[in-house]
This record gives C-alpha cells, structure tokens and sequence, in this order.
C-alpha cells in the first residue's frame, strides 16, 4: 500500500513520517482512535493540519504506518542465522526470546492500540498485523525443530 504524499525527499518523508506515528500513538492512547482528528494529530506534531495532509492521505494511513513500524516477523531467523555459528541452539533460543520481548516492551504503545482499535484497522493491515504474529510464530517453530536435530 502506498501512501499518499506531495514531499519528494524521501528522507525527509521517513524522518517526519516516524514522528508522526510516535506523536500518534501517544494521542491515540489517550482519545482513542475514532475520536482523534486529523487536527489533534497535527497538533500534537507541532504542524497544521494541512502540513500533516502533505506526509499522510488520511488518519487510516498512520494506523497503516504503526502496523508497518512494528512488524519484526521473519528477522528472528536472520538473527539465528548469525548466532548459529557462535553458540549453542538453547543458548540461541534464549537469547531470541530474550529480544522478541525487548522488542515488546519497545512496541507496547503499538500492541496496545492494536488490542483497542483492531476494528479500525483495514483488512490489509489486519491481515499483515496476523502474517507478521504467524511469521514470529513460526520462527520460533523453525529455531526448535533445528535445535531438535543438532541434539
């Protein structure tokens, strides 16, 4: 899904686009998403509203964004893949839920609107929300089943 947006510096996008999503999430938290306008999200990012138009096409976008900025699915077994030549299968295994639940704790505020406002959420995001958690899932299934054979 792209997202509607009149800046051409893609940095400049990323840089104001994450700030958006950290100011969102705190207002969101508060008001609650149907109850949050396009004016209290700029306001909260020191911009007017029609600022905010220029990064963003709607408030359903930054749902789109805080969904995008939480997924960590499929790097669980990138990371195994790195430890895997240094230590042991249980080791690796507990240093990668060691980090799932940093990683969390990091997104809490994002797991927290998803849990409130799932009913917000287009199917899109939805369905990348529950790829992602399978993804995770599954990465954890894959980690076991190795450490199984290496005994």
């Amino acid at each position: 899904m792209k997202i509607r947006t009149t800046i051409v510096n893609d940095d400049l996008i990323v840089k104001r686009r994450n700030e958006i999503v950290k100011n969102a999430l705190k207002v969101f938290l508060k008001n609650g998403y149907e109850q949050t306008t396009m004016n209290d999200l700029a306001k909260s990012c020191h911009m007017t509203a029609g600022n905010l138009y220029n990064y963003i096409g709607a408030k359903q976008d930054i749902l789109h964004l805080i969904v995008l900025t939480s997924a960590i699915g499929g790097q669980l077994l990138t990371e195994v893949d790195k430890l895997g030549k240094i230590l042991s299968y249980s080791d690796i295994l507990k240093e990668t839920i060691t980090a799932h639940f940093k990683h969390t704790d990091f997104i809490r505020e994002q797991i927290l609107i998803f849990n409130r406002h799932m009913r917000a959420f287009s199917k899109r995001d939805y369905k990348l929300l529950l790829e992602s958690e399978i993804s995770v899932i599954s990465s954890f299934e894959e980690l076991i089943k190795m450490g199984i054979e290496v005994g």
